[in-house]
């Protein structure tokens, strides 16, 4: 490998990491803050709460890579151009495809990364996080009752916790529910605990009081030992079936949906999303052909060059948007697939006609160096 390809590597490097822990700590916090009520108020511990927004982290790393390498990418040749070192570069016979290709080496290896993240990472991640989440809802009673507050988990149905012990056991109950109009029922209880039975969570209530009232105004009460409240009645029987979004599902199941009827029913949006999982990880050698081919065929005057660097950004949003376009449409109609594909091929292939010098002329084939014998002599040192 070259003395310069090694160079522009390290160069490059450090920024990529910089920009890949700036970006993925900004969108990750984002992210998170909204698990942190699950924490604050909901009681959720705290290893849960880290293993949820871990769950988060290769989605966020699909998005995140592809910027940060852009980013790197324009601030490194920005740089190198501004320090002469491009333009000595191409004074010693470097051309522009030449002076890309340390920039390019690191974009393919991003790019594994993230199909790696894309058919494995991610749909594992998403469909590991979505059933915490669904399990938490629908199985952590914890999550559901919290101490000195009255919990609504379900439309006409109160629950007040008075206190929570140090094992566990819950004291001051109130349990109010008024679902059935006909026998609303009111349960006090000095006591009670929370138990899991199979998969469903049960709170048994000792020592209390349970009064029914009937539809003619009369109030029965019912004194006892032991009272068991099935929990699993609190949540809507449509809670136990939970269809996978497009997100959680691996590529095979998103290219040959099954045959039930809620796959069938978004069939389209499936086969769609699987396109879009084939295509996204091919953004970072995009975008930093399309970065590259603005920034070096650059002249030599540098008044210019903040321009440039706009146009690489605004050419760079262009084709990410393309590519939400595309998501868009195909959602619609599958006639659109072909957008996921030419949002990538096309730009790709006239960044790399410009980098070859098929596009476009420059003002010379091999530039001088400013200053005279002695920008020539700082080239030739």
């Amino acid at each position: 490998m070259p003395v310069y390809v090694r160079y522009l590597l390290s160069q490059l490097a450090v920024p990529t990491m910089v920009a890949v822990i700036a970006v993925a700590g900004a969108v990750w916090l984002s992210q998170s803050l909204r698990l942190f009520d699950l924490i604050v108020n909901k009681g959720l511990p705290a290893t849960t709460f880290l293993w949820l927004t871990a769950l988060l982290f290769p989605s966020l790393l699909l998005v995140v890579l592809p910027l940060a390498l852009l980013v790197a990418t324009i601030f490194t040749y920005a740089r190198l151009w501004n320090d002469s070192e491009l333009i000595a570069l191409k004074a010693s016979g470097r051309s522009d495809l030449d002076l890309a290709k340390p920039a390019l080496y690191l974009a393919a290896i991003v790019t594994l990364v993230c199909y790696l993240i894309s058919m494995v990472l991610m749909p594992a991640g998403a469909r590991a996080f979505k059933d915490l989440e669904h399990e938490i809802r629908n199985s952590y009673t914890f999550v559901l009752l919290q101490e000195g507050v009255f919990n609504a988990p379900a439309p006409g149905v109160t629950v007040y916790v008075e206190q929570r012990q140090p094992d566990g056991s819950l004291s001051g109950l109130l349990v109010d529910d008024a679902r059935n109009p006909d026998a609303a029922s009111t349960i006090t209880a000095e006591r009670g605990v929370l138990v899991t039975v199979g998969d469903e969570p049960r709170l048994v209530l000792e020592r209390g009081t349970r009064q029914e009232r009937a539809p003619d105004g009369r109030v029965s009460a019912l004194h006892f030992d032991a009272y068991t409240v099935d929990l699993t009645t609190l949540s809507d029987d449509e809670d136990s079936y939970r269809w996978r979004k497009p997100k959680e599902r691996y590529l095979s199941e998103l290219l040959w949906p099954a045959d039930d009827v809620d796959d069938q029913k978004n069939r389209t949006r499936l086969i769609s999303a699987a396109h879009d999982r084939l295509t996204t990880p091919l953004a970072p050698i995009v975008l930093v052909l399309i970065a590259l081919a603005v920034l070096l065929p650059a002249d030599l005057d540098r008044r210019g060059h903040g321009k440039r660097i706009a146009l690489a950004v605004a050419l760079a949003t262009v084709q990410q948007l393309v590519q939400l376009a595309a998501t868009s449409f195909t959602i619609n109609s599958l006639t659109f697939l072909p957008l996921f594909y030419l949002a990538q091929i096309v730009p790709a292939v006239l960044a790399i006609l410009v980098l070859t010098g098929q596009i476009g002329r420059r003002r010379s084939r091999r530039p001088s160096l400013p200053g005279g014998p002695q920008g020539v002599a700082r080239a030739g040192a």
